[in-house]
């Protein structure tokens, strides 16, 4: 009797901010920096069913690790005085990097003594000889995923110890790419930024942060950097985040990409059907292999030749520098809308410390 099951896994994602004090522990001074983390939430909705509360769950879960994240982790921000980052924030950073390799510490030997005992079980109800497997394999089998699980365990306390930001200590600090500037008080007791942030040269690269910086640039076409009024809205998927980036298209633009588009499918198309012709050609006395060829190639064409077309006509390249951060790099085909970004962005720094 077959057995038919289904089911939809919900995934969230809340971000948020936290303004951080900390004291220097070589000069004493005062400063602060916004320290932003992604919470994750899942659920499962069985058969569809349940899936408002299986929602609502998720999001629940999501503001827990949020929280949490925010109460535990840091950022290796550096006093703006004497460059100095203070042991707090490196045990803080710490504390949120290779999580994976903690995961797998975990889940590896609890799933490998699984399959251990299913191994058992039919060794013990199969033919007597076999019986005599058991203990090896008992043994054995324990012995190795435990191991694996304590040596991931040991490789992560090594990489986490191997991360220390003052090893060259007077000498300026390299701190991870995307870390928040720091900010100091004025003498009316407002946020701004830092000295030593104004005076660093723009970096060559565009830098965004999910729930530091805005998601959303719609108020000029991202092909054309203009400021028409009929824009088009469209999200662009980010590699590891449900959060989506939102740009928007003139209708001028818009039209044109449709164009390139059709017109660079067609030519990767039959392009891909040439590559593959001589595979088909091969068999083609053999009706059974060549029908075989066809079914395995033609999807493949298909999805090689949306991906090259996805990648050629997309206004931006988003790169995923740092997934637990929610670090991002943005390259995009306009570079007067590029600066556009960048400067949006810079003006996110001086909001947030308006806002805090």
């Amino acid at each position: 009797m077959a057995v038919i099951y289904f089911a939809e896994n919900i995934v969230y994602e809340e971000a948020g901010t936290s303004f951080v004090q900390v004291n220097c522990e070589a000069c004493g001074d005062e400063y602060f920096y916004p320290l932003t983390r992604i919470g994750h939430g899942y659920d499962t909705a069985h058969y569809g069913l349940g899936a408002k509360s299986a929602q609502k769950s998720a999001a629940v879960r999501a503001e827990n690790d949020l929280n949490l994240r925010l109460s535990t982790e840091a950022e290796l921000v550096p006093c703006p005085r004497c460059g100095w980052i203070s042991q707090e924030l490196v045990r803080g950073y710490r504390r949120g990097r290779y999580l994976r390799l903690q995961t797998c510490a975990v889940a590896i030997p609890i799933i490998g003594i699984a399959i251990t005992g299913i191994v058992i079980w039919f060794l013990y109800k199969g033919p007597v000889q076999d019986r005599r497997f058991i203990e090896p394999v008992l043994i054995g089998g324990s012995g190795f995923f435990l191991l694996s699980g304590a040596g991931l365990f040991s490789l992560r306390v090594a990489l986490t110890a191997w991360i220390n930001p003052n090893r060259n200590y007077p000498q300026p600090t390299k701190s991870p790419t995307g870390t928040p500037p720091a900010y100091v008080r004025n003498a009316a007791g407002e946020f701004i930024l830092a000295a030593v942030n104004r005076t660093i040269e723009a970096a060559p690269k565009l830098l965004l942060q999910i729930g530091r910086h805005r998601m959303n640039y719609i108020d000029r076409c991202c092909d054309c950097n203009s400021e028409s009024t009929a824009l088009k809205e469209f999200d662009n998927l980010i590699l590891g985040h449900a959060t989506k980036l939102t740009l928007a298209r003139c209708p001028a633009c818009t039209s044109a990409v449709k164009k390139r588009y059709l017109r660079n499918w067609f030519v990767s198309f039959c392009m891909s059907l040439f590559l593959a012709a001589p595979i088909v050609v091969m068999l083609s006395n053999m009706i059974e292999n060549f029908l075989v060829a066809a079914c395995i190639l033609l999807p493949i064409n298909f999805a090689v030749s949306a991906y090259w077309v996805s990648s050629s006509t997309s206004s931006v390249r988003i790169r995923s520098l740092d997934t637990s951060r929610g670090v991002l790099e943005l390259t995009f085909q306009c570079k007067a809308f590029e600066r556009h970004v960048a400067g949006c962005i810079a003006m996110d720094e001086n909001r947030l410390a308006a806002h805090t």
